[in-house]
């Protein structure tokens, strides 16, 4: 029987067992997202479409900037999640006040709904917010909790209470209103993405493979990552993720459940994770050293993803560098566009919003 993961903090990396990713789960001629200020692999029409999305990108005015040091709607603890409902109003999950704070389309504050407990309407670790049509938000946490909420005549108001049939929902987003995917680990399922029931929080099935191992509480451990939904016509339609610990971003089309591409974050600093020997052992998560994460994938529909990856210092509280990519939702391929953009955490037809750190957590929101 396998043990539970654990994070080591000091020591010497030991010599023997097994470092992951293992061999079979190392991709073959990936697409490539690089460095450098030009994606490889890309047709001469393609590289245009790219460099105009990246100056549409970059060059978005603000709309307007939340956040503060003073008591109030703007003061951020944790800021998880955060999503565009389909009035343009933007609501933000911080986890550490277990809240959703509303805010309109000019910035000004006009609800706030949540809170710490066990109550219908409150939440407990939560994760990830999705939007969903009839103005819906559903809101998943661990273990197993979901809260399904809808846009009254007042505002949101809990709609339903669900039991969410994944036990550790990292990240999660939908593109119709029958299914919602759901990145992380949930027992001995070998996939690392999951559909559920938006209504009801049943769990529907899966999509692609996990992590290739024996040892369930590796394959949960490496399951924990980030996912995305391209919102085009179903035919067309795909489902992007990747493992934090991971430098793989993996499109699938969820129509049969078929990998569409792999690709690969170029001079990605991989967090050492080792299995001891026996393969049984569970697996260590080396997070005493200087590392990569995945941080986000967000759609840019119809035609690009941002990949985002931070790297952490542990001596540092916050990341000291995050990486933003424009990558070719056909193809995979992509490059970087920015190392100072900030976190972003929403992304809408009509706008997207950056979450920043320094001197205090702040979302700036820019028009698209």
């Amino acid at each position: 029987m396998a043990f539970i993961a654990f994070s080591c903090q000091s020591g010497d990396l030991p010599r023997d067992g097994v470092y992951h990713p293992t061999p079979p789960n190392i991709p073959e001629n990936p697409s490539l997202i690089v460095t450098d200020s030009i994606p490889p692999g890309l047709a001469p029409a393609v590289l245009d479409r790219w460099q105009a999305a990246r100056e549409d990108f970059l060059s978005a005015p603000t709309r307007f900037r939340i956040g503060s040091s003073a008591d109030g709607p703007e003061l951020f603890g944790r800021v998880v999640d955060a999503t565009f409902d389909s009035s343009g109003n933007l609501l933000v999950l911080d986890q550490q006040a277990s809240e959703i704070r509303v805010f309109a389309f000019d910035g000004r504050h006009s609800q706030t709904f949540g809170g710490f407990g066990e109550g219908p309407a409150e939440f407990r670790n939560a994760t990830a917010i999705v939007p969903l049509s009839g103005g819906r938000v559903l809101i998943l946490g661990t273990p197993r909790r979901g809260k399904l909420f809808k846009y009254m005549s007042k505002g949101y108001d809990i709609f339903a209470p669900l039991d969410v049939m994944v036990d550790l929902p990292d990240a999660a987003c939908s593109n119709n209103a029958d299914q919602v995917f759901v990145a992380g680990g949930t027992g001995d399922q070998l996939s690392a993405i999951h559909r559920i029931d938006p209504t009801t929080g049943r769990l529907l099935g899966h999509v692609g493979d996990g992590y290739l191992f024996d040892d369930w509480a590796v394959r949960g451990i490496v399951a924990t990552g980030t996912v995305a939904c391209l919102d085009i016509p179903p035919s067309e339609s795909r489902v992007f993720y990747s493992s934090k610990y991971l430098p793989f971003i993996k499109a699938y089309s969820p129509i049969d459940d078929s990998v569409v591409w792999v690709a690969q974050v170029d001079e990605f600093l991989q967090t050492p994770l080792h299995t001891p020997p026996g393969g049984e052992g569970g697996i260590g998560v080396f997070n005493h050293l200087l590392r990569d994460e995945v941080f986000t994938i967000q759609s840019l529909s119809p035609t690009h993803l941002l990949v985002q990856t931070g790297r952490l210092d542990p001596m540092a509280s916050d990341p000291s560098l995050v990486r933003t990519y424009l990558v070719d939702v056909d193809t995979g391929f992509g490059a970087l566009i920015s190392d100072d953009l900030g976190l972003v955490v929403a992304v809408s037809g009509q706008a997207y919003a950056v979450l920043r750190m320094d001197p205090f957590p702040q979302v700036e929101v820019r028009d698209r």
